[in-house]
């Protein structure tokens, strides 16, 4: 079991090597497991910086700036992990109460001076060692006050959290890897699954959201999420099924076809932002006539009349009829009564989608349904879809 988990900062690799074999050989004498990262800046530091460190030995003058004002920004994130400033001069490392550093050792540093310093910061962190709680989450390793814990729900051997700020789900051991089959340059494009934990689905819609916690370069690409459960849950399930009175489908799930002549609509590499602000990814379809994108939707409720938007953006400075641009085809059958003005976009906000109302459909009870976008227009200043929406008007 660790014992404690431990940050080194300090740009001086000697003395970096020294305090980690101090640490070390603390351990082997005393029997206890240390887990030890080092920064040999702040910056690294202070982007990477988590509530999830114990002690923290912190170098007092670093080629970036200043380790007591750094610790001061450590101190506005993390009240409670111990600090212990490291440094050539006394006189600099007294400023450290300011902080509410614990102590601090002066280089060149004997291990029977750190050894003294270091059992005392770890004495105080058994005092209050019992209030904490560790558990492996999106942020990985991490601390959770006991105190702010309401209660903790046991789900299939999982443990959920629910604190006072939400819950949180232990995610074990979970951790994003190298793929398993690299392409030579192309690595970043193959991905690998993670197994993130076990969740308790309700009945309706369920929101899972990813949040980007670390501005790494060399970050993570999502491809997919999958849930398996007893009773499998196929991608119509996730994606097709409309559940509630207002509904979207976004284009990256539809079904697409080649155009005429046999080029394939992709995903745009940027993002396009809705009318209500949501960020989503868009189907290029600039250019290619006879390119489709079919949306599957299946009525989980009983019989309804929806109103069918679709939501596209459009170089143009004037407004083009939809019916202009795409063929609308419910089940295979064209739909003649389609309406509603593709809005007229700037050259500099073509990413932004807005919703066009083509249309009402009538719903069978649990029937489904293919609603097929076929392109007809071959203008280069053509049109990216980002989703469909149904509306139940009755």
């Amino acid at each position: 079991m660790i014992t404690a988990k431990i940050a080194v900062v300090d740009d001086d690799a000697e003395a970096v090597k020294k305090l980690c074999g101090y640490i070390d050989r603390y351990g082997g004498e005393s029997g206890k497991i240390f887990d030890v990262k080092t920064f040999s800046n702040l910056s690294v530091l202070l982007s990477e910086y988590r509530n999830g460190y114990d002690i923290l030995f912190m170098d007092v003058e670093l080629p970036d700036g200043s380790g007591i004002d750094a610790a001061g920004e450590i101190r506005k994130r993390d009240e409670d992990v111990i600090i212990v400033f490291v440094t050539n001069m006394a006189q600099f490392a007294v400023r450290g109460y300011e902080v509410r550093a614990m102590d601090y050792v002066v280089k060149p540093i004997s291990y029977y001076n750190f050894a003294s310093k270091f059992g005392a910061a770890l004495a105080a962190l058994d005092k209050r060692r019992d209030v904490y709680v560790w558990i492996s989450n999106k942020e990985g390793k991490t601390r959770l006050n006991a105190a702010q814990i309401v209660y903790v729900e046991v789900y299939q051997h999982m443990l959920v959290y629910h604190t006072v700020n939400g819950a949180t789900l232990d995610t074990g051991d979970a951790k994003v890897v190298r793929p398993s089959n690299p392409t030579g340059d192309s690595e970043w494009k193959t991905y690998d699954e993670v197994f993130l934990g076990k969740v308790q689905l309700q009945a309706g819609v369920n929101d899972v959201t990813l949040t980007v916690i670390t501005d790494e370069e060399k970050g993570s690409n999502i491809d997919y999420l999958r849930l398996e459960g007893e009773t499998e849950l196929s991608l119509v399930d996730l994606n097709t099924t409309l559940v509630e009175d207002s509904q979207r489908f976004e284009a990256e799930f539809a079904e697409i076809t080649a155009s005429d002549d046999g080029r394939t609509p992709g995903l745009d590499s940027k993002v396009c932002t809705a009318q209500d602000g949501s960020k989503s990814m868009m189907i290029g379809m600039n250019n290619l006539v006879g390119a489709g994108a079919e949306f599957t939707v299946k009525n989980d409720g009983g019989k309804k009349t929806v109103a069918l938007y679709a939501a596209v953006t459009k170089r143009t400075t004037e407004n083009v009829p939809f019916a202009d641009v795409f063929n609308v085809f419910v089940n295979g059958e064209k739909l003649e009564a389609v309406a509603g003005n593709i809005p007229v976009s700037a050259s500099d906000d073509w990413r932004n989608s807005e919703e066009v109302r083509l249309c009402e459909l009538e719903l069978e009870a649990g029937a489904e349904y293919t609603i097929l976008f076929k392109v007809i227009n071959d203008d280069e200043k053509g049109c990216n879809f980002d989703y469909i929406r149904l509306e139940t008007v009755a």
